[in-house]
C-alpha cells in the first residue's frame, strides 16, 4: 500500500514552507476581529389572511414587495435580515439570494443577515420570498404560528415587512396532502406546474401575526451557501423498467385531531363491482384492513421510506364492507384501476384508546378483530375528501433491465424516457442536494406526469432500489423540477413518466453551512490513508446543514448522540466554533422539568437515550477545551447538573445504574443492555468524568470532587467478581436478576481497560478480543471515537487503529463517496457489509484518529491554552505525515517523518504564541527502539522521558532510531 515518498525532491510544498516557517496567525484574528452585525431588529411579522391551516401538511406562500430605488451606488451595501417559520426561499430581482432559517423550537426564531446590495438596481426592484408553513411536526422544525419577516432600510425606502406594501398570495403547485419524505421529515414535494389547472392566485395585502410572542435571535452563522453541481456530463443512463401504473384516488383527512387513539372507519360500497380491485391507501404512521372473514392486511409506512403505502381489496369485500383501523394516519386515500364513485365522507365507527400508538403499533395490530369493541366519540369525528391525488406505485415497479453498455444521459444520442419505459440514471457517485431536472415533452399534453425515484444502494442483482420519491405534474413542453425545500441524496434517479421526455439538464444544488476559512488538513505518504480521510471529511461536509445533521440523507435531522461524534471530528477538520455551539444550545433547551434530555432537537418525539445525555455532557466538556468558550459553559452548566440529578433515582448503594429509564442503545451493537449494565456504567463514569472536568472550568471544586468520587465508585464496583467470566477470561456486559446479561462485548472490555481492570491473566486486549472465532459483539463505527481515546497509550491502540484502516479500507473498495453506517456483527472481522446509509457524520471517525493521535494535536485546557502534541508512527505504510489543526489562537501546523531505513527522523512545527504545549516524540519509535536526538530548534528537554516543551513559535527536532 505504501507506494510513495513525500521526502527528498518530492516534499509537498507544505512541507517546504514549513521549515523556517514564521508565526502566523492573521487568520485568527481575523476570525477573532468580526465586525459587529448592525442592529436590524425584525419588528413585524406577516402572514397571509387566507391560510387554511388543518388538515393540510403544508401550505405555501409567496411574498413580493415593490420597492423603487434611485441614486444607487455599485458598491453600496444593503444588510437585511429575514426569517420565516417555518422555511423560506428569498429573490431579489429574480436571483436567489438565499434559504432558511436554522431551525430552533417554535418560541424562537432566527432572523438570518444577508448583503442584497449587489443584486438590487436603480429604478424598480422586487424582492421575493416562497414560504413552507408546516402544520405538522418534524425533525427538524415544531410547529408554530406562520410567519414571515424581514428588516431593512435601503436609501431611505423601508424594506422590512412593517411596510404596508408587502403582498401575498397562495402557492398552489404544492401538493397540501402530499405524504411525508418519511416518519422524520416534512412532505414530498410534488409539484403542479400545469397552466390548465387554474388561474393564479390573487395578490392580496400580508397581514400582522397575531402574537408577536416569539424570540427573534440574530443567526450566530452565516446563511447556507448554495453551489450548483452539474450532473449531466457525468450522468449515465443504466436501465430501464417498465412504466410505473397510474391508480387515482380521492384523499380524504380527519375532521379534527383524533388524538392516541386507534380510530375505526367503516368503509362499504354496494355498488362496487364484485372484480375490482381496490386501493386503500395510508398516509402516515400506519393502519389495519379487517375484512369480515377475519383476513386483515397491515399497511406501515412509518420508517425510513415515504410515509405512504396502501393495501388492496376485492370489490365484492367492499360490497359487504370492511373496517380500516387507523394509526397516526394523516391520510387515507381511496383509488381503483376503473373509476369509481368514492363518497364525499367515510364513516367512522369509534375508537380505541391508545397510550402511544408510535411505540405500540405492533402489540396493537395483534390485538385488533374486526368485531373490537370500540368506543364512540363524544364529538362527531368524520374523514372528509379534501382532494384527488394519485398513488404513488414504486412498490409495483417492473424488474429493471440493465443496458449492456452505459448511455450518455444528455446528448445526440441520449434515449428518452418512453411512455412505456421508465429510465434509471447512475450519478458518477452519490451525492446530497436539492436535485434540479429540465426537461422536456415530445408533444403538449394537456396533462404530463413524471414519477422521480431515489435510491442510494443496490439489491443483490446489482439493480438500484427506490428509497424515496418526488413527483412533477405539468401541462406537456419543457419544464423544471426542482425539490426546494428538503434535500435528498442518490446515486441513482428512476424516471418514469406518462409522455416521452428528454432530460436535458440535470443538477444538484448543495445548500451547506460555509467552509471554515482555515479548516484542518491531513496527509500522509499513504495514498490509501489519504483518500480514506478525504471521504470522511465529505461525508462531514455533508452534515453541515442549519445544524449538525446526523444522516444527512434518511433523518437530515440533529440526534444528540451523533451530534458529539461529529463535532469531535470538526474540531479536526471543518472547524467552526459558532456552528457546533449553535447545535449544543438547541440540545440544551430539549429537557423536561425532571431533567429527561430529549435526544433529538427540535423532534416531534420525546424519547431519551441515556448514553446520549452522557455524550451531551461529554460534548459540553469537549467544546470548552477545543475552543474555550466559557460563556457557553456558563450557560449549560445548570443543564449539566439537572440532566445529572436524573439518573440518581436509578442508583444502587454500590453507585451502579441499574436499568436507567430510556432507549439504551450505543451504536447499535445488540448488546443486552438490563439489570446492572457493565457498558453503561462504564460510560456513566466517562460523562461523570467529563462533568468533574466541567466543574473545575467552572470554578465549582465541589462538583469537582462529588463526580470525581462518584466515578470512582463505579469502578470499585465494577470491579466486583461477579463481573467477570473466570471460564471466558472477559468481563461480562452486565449482571441482572436471573444472572448475567446474554451478551459479551468489545466495549466492556475497552472499558475495563480504562478503570484499570483488564487483568495480566486476560491477556493482550485486542488478540484477545479480534479473535474470529469469538461471539462478541463489536464495536460500531461511532464507538470507534472513544475507544481510540481509552486505547491511547496501552498495547491495544496501534492494533485497533490497524483495525480501522481495515474497515474504511472496505468501505473504500465498495466506491464510496461518503462513509455511512455498517450495523455492528458479533464476530470480529465480520465487517464486510454494504453500508446502511450513504452518508452518516458520525462514521468519520478517521479525521479524528488522524488529527488527535496521528499527529497527536489535543487541548489539555481549554482553548488550547495547553496542548500535547504526540505524533505516533500507528499504521504500518505511514512512515511520513503533515497537518494542520485548527485552535481558537490559530493553526497548529505540524510535519513529521519516521527513522526508517536507517535514515533520519524529524518532527517540525508551527505554533501560535498563546500555546503552552508539550511535544513527546516517544510513538515515533518502532516497537523496542529507541530514539537518538542530533538536532532541537525551538525546544527544550523536559524531565518528561521523550518530552520537549516548545518553547518557539517554529520548531524543530530530528532524529535517529
Amino acid at each position: 500500500m505504501n507506494t510513495g515518498s513525500m521526502s527528498g525532491e518530492t516534499k509537498s510544498v507544505f512541507l517546504k514552507e514549513l521549515i523556517g516557517m514564521k508565526p502566523n496567525t492573521a487568520a485568527n484574528k481575523e476570525e477573532a476581529s468580526r465586525r459587529e452585525e448592525p442592529r436590524l431588529e425584525l419588528k413585524q411579522l406577516v402572514r397571509s389572511p387566507a391560510l387554511k391551516g388543518r388538515p393540510r401538511l403544508q401550505e405555501l406562500v409567496r411574498f413580493r414587495l415593490h420597492v423603487q430605488l434611485e441614486g444607487l451606488r455599485r458598491d453600496q451595501e444593503t444588510l437585511i435580515r429575514v426569517t420565516a417559520d417555518a422555511n423560506y426561499l428569498l429573490w431579489v430581482n429574480g436571483i436567489l439570494a438565499g434559504q432558511g432559517p436554522p431551525r430552533n423550537f417554535p418560541d424562537t426564531l432566527v432572523g438570518e443577515l444577508y448583503d442584497i446590495g449587489p443584486l438590487l438596481r436603480e429604478g424598480g426592484n422586487e424582492i421575493v420570498a416562497l414560504v413552507r408553513h408546516l402544520y405538522v411536526d418534524t425533525f427538524g422544525y415544531l410547529v408554530g404560528e406562520p410567519a414571515f419577516g424581514l428588516a431593512g432600510v435601503c436609501q431611505g425606502a423601508d424594506l422590512s415587512t412593517c411596510n404596508g406594501q408587502w403582498q401575498c398570495r397562495t402557492e398552489r403547485r404544492w401538493n397540501e396532502y402530499a405524504p411525508r419524505v418519511n416518519m422524520h421529515l416534512g412532505p414530498l414535494e410534488e409539484q403542479c406546474w400545469n397552466a390548465a389547472a387554474g388561474e393564479e392566485e390573487e395578490w392580496i395585502g400580508a397581514v400582522a401575526c397575531r402574537s408577536m410572542d416569539r424570540r427573534i435571535i440574530p443567526s450566530p452563522m452565516a446563511p447556507l451557501r448554495r453551489t450548483d453541481v452539474e450532473l449531466s456530463g457525468d450522468a449515465v443512463i443504466m436501465g430501464t423498467f417498465p412504466r410505473l401504473p397510474l391508480r387515482n384516488g380521492k384523499v380524504y383527512a380527519c375532521s379534527r385531531e383524533p388524538g392516541n387513539r386507534v380510530v375505526a372507519v367503516a368503509l362499504r360500497m354496494a355498488e362496487a363491482a364484485a372484480e375490482e380491485q381496490v386501493y386503500i391507501g395510508i398516509r402516515g404512521q400506519g393502519g389495519v384492513l379487517m375484512e369480515r372473514d377475519g383476513t386483515s392486511a397491515v399497511c406501515h409506512p412509518y420508517g425510513h421510506h415515504v410515509g405512504e403505502d396502501y393495501v388492496c381489496c376485492s370489490g365484492s369485500s367492499l360490497q359487504q364492507g370492511v373496517l380500516l383501523y387507523l394509526m397516526g394516519a394523516e391520510y387515507v386515500v381511496l383509488g381503483s384501476a376503473s373509476p369509481m364513485e368514492w363518497p364525499d365522507e367515510l364513516k367512522v365507527d369509534g375508537y380505541i384508546p391508545s397510550i402511544d400508538p408510535l411505540f405500540s403499533f405492533d402489540r396493537i395490530i395483534g390485538q385488533l378483530r374486526y368485531d373490537s369493541p370500540l368506543l364512540p366519540f363524544k364529538e362527531k369525528l368524520t374523514l372528509r375528501a379534501v382532494g384527488e391525488t394519485a398513488f404513488h406505485t414504486w412498490k409495483e415497479m417492473g424488474e429493471i433491465r440493465l443496458l449492456g453498455e452505459s448511455v450518455p444521459l444528455v446528448g445526440e444520442d441520449c434515449p428518452d424516457i418512453e411512455t412505456g419505459n421508465g429510465m434509471v440514471i447512475r450519478l458518477n457517485r452519490f451525492r446530497f442536494g436539492h436535485f434540479r431536472l429540465e426537461l422536456e415533452a415530445e408533444t403538449q399534453p394537456d396533462r404530463g406526469l413524471l414519477e422521480i425515484g431515489y435510491g442510494h444502494t443496490e439489491d443483490a442483482q446489482g439493480r438500484p432500489m427506490v428509497f424515496n420519491y418526488d413527483r412533477l405534474v405539468w401541462s406537456g413542453g419543457s419544464a423544471v423540477f426542482e425539490n426546494r425545500f428538503t434535500p435528498r441524496g442518490a446515486q441513482y434517479l428512476l424516471l418514469s413518466a406518462s409522455v416521452p421526455v428528454r432530460i436535458k439538464k440535470l443538477v444538484v444544488v448543495e445548500a451547506l453551512a460555509p467552509m471554515p476559512a482555515h479548516p484542518g488538513q491531513f496527509r500522509t505518504d499513504s495514498p490509501g490513508w489519504n483518500g480514506i480521510w478525504q471521504t470522511a471529511a465529505e461525508t462531514l461536509r455533508y452534515s453541515r446543514t442549519d445544524v449538525i445533521s446526523s444522516d444527512s440523507f434518511r433523518e437530515f435531522c440533529a440526534w444528540l448522540g451523533d451530534t458529539q461524534h461529529i463535532a469531535l471530528n470538526y474540531y479536526y477538520s471543518h472547524y467552526d466554533p459558532a456552528f457546533i455551539r449553535y447545535t449544543w444550545e438547541l440540545f440544551s433547551r430539549n429537557t423536561d422539568g425532571e431533567g429527561r434530555m430529549f435526544s433529538v432537537a427540535p423532534g416531534y418525539m420525546r424519547f431519551q437515550l441515556p448514553v446520549w445525555t452522557w455524550q451531551f455532557w461529554i460534548g459540553v466538556r469537549n467544546h470548552c477545551l477545543y475552543t474555550g468558550d466559557r460563556e457557553f459553559l456558563q450557560a449549560v452548566w445548570p443543564v449539566c447538573l439537572q440532566t445529572h440529578r436524573f439518573f440518581g433515582q436509578f442508583l444502587t448503594e454500590e453507585g451502579l445504574l441499574k436499568d436507567p429509564e430510556g432507549w439504551a442503545i450505543v451504536d447499535w451493537a445488540k448488546i443486552d443492555f438490563g439489570g446492572e449494565s457493565f457498558v453503561l456504567n462504564g460510560l456513566y463514569r466517562l460523562g461523570l468524568l467529563a462533568l468533574a472536568d466541567l466543574a473545575e472550568y467552572a470554578g465549582d471544586g465541589q462538583s469537582k470532587g462529588a463526580f470525581e468520587e462518584a466515578a470512582g465508585r463505579i469502578v470499585r464496583a465494577l470491579a466486583a467478581p461477579r463481573f467477570y467470566c473466570s471460564e471466558r477470561r472477559l468481563f461480562m456486559d452486565g449482571v441482572k436478576e436471573d444472572g448475567p446479561a446474554a451478551t459479551l462485548s468489545q466495549h466492556a472490555q475497552i472499558l475495563a481497560v480504562s478503570m484499570g481492570l483488564w487483568r495480566e491473566e486476560q491477556g493482550e486486549l485486542w488478540q484477545r478480543i479480534s479473535d474470529p472465532g469469538l461471539e462478541i459483539c463489536t464495536l460500531g463505527e461511532p464507538s470507534f471515537h472513544w475507544a481510540a481515546s481509552l486505547l491511547w497509550g496501552t498495547s491495544a491502540f496501534v492494533p485497533f487503529v490497524r483495525y480501522m484502516w481495515e474497515v474504511y479500507e472496505w468501505k473504500m473498495s465498495l466506491g464510496v463517496a461518503c462513509f455511512g453506517h455498517i450495523h455492528p456483527r458479533n464476530r470480529p472481522g465480520d465487517y464486510r457489509h454494504k453500508q446502511g446509509s450513504p452518508a452518516h457524520g458520525w462514521s468519520s471517525s478517521p479525521v479524528y484518529v488522524s488529527g488527535a493521535f496521528l499527529l497527536g494535536i489535543r487541548p489539555l485546557a481549554p482553548g488550547y491554552k495547553e496542548a500535547i502534541i504526540e505524533p505516533c508512527l500507528a499504521l504500518e505504510d505511514v512512515t511520513e505525515a503533515e497537518g494542520q489543526v485548527m485552535t481558537p489562537c490559530g493553526p497548529i501546523r505540524l510535519a513529521w517523518k519516521a527513522a526508517v531505513n536507517g535514515g533520519d527522523g524529524w518532527v517540525r512545527g508551527q505554533m501560535p504564541r498563546e500555546i503552552s504545549a508539550l511535544l513527546d516524540i516517544r510513538q515515533l519509535a518502532a516497537p523496542g527502539g529507541r530514539l537518538e536526538i542530533i538536532h532541537l530548534e525551538g525546544l527544550q528537554a523536559t524531565e518528561r522521558p521523550g518530552g520537549f516543551r516548545v518553547t518557539a513559535p517554529s520548531f524543530e527536532l530530528r532524529f535517529r532510531q
